[in-house]
């Protein structure tokens, strides 16, 4: 699973859009394994919030990012470096 935020942290470097579409997929191939932690209706929700926000539609995240929506979700803070 530290392979999907390292490809995340590379692809973010040169396109965030494309970072998330990434991720997004990524969290979906995953699904099996992350349904053991998570609901398969909190993943599917995740996947769907990260997609709203890539096409600029989310009307609910109150200006939140997909970083912030899954921080959020996961209930963890941001690192200070």
């Amino acid at each position: 699973m530290n392979a999907i935020g390292l490809e995340f942290n590379e692809l973010s470097e040169t396109n965030v859009n494309d970072a998330w579409k990434q991720y997004r997929k990524r969290l979906m191939e995953n699904f099996g394994i992350l349904a053991e932690v998570m609901s398969a209706k909190d993943i599917t929700e995740l996947c769907m919030k990260i997609g709203e926000n890539i096409s600029g539609k989310s009307a609910d995240s109150g200006g939140m990012t997909p970083l912030d929506e899954t921080r959020n979700f996961l209930g963890t803070k941001p690192r200070v470096q």
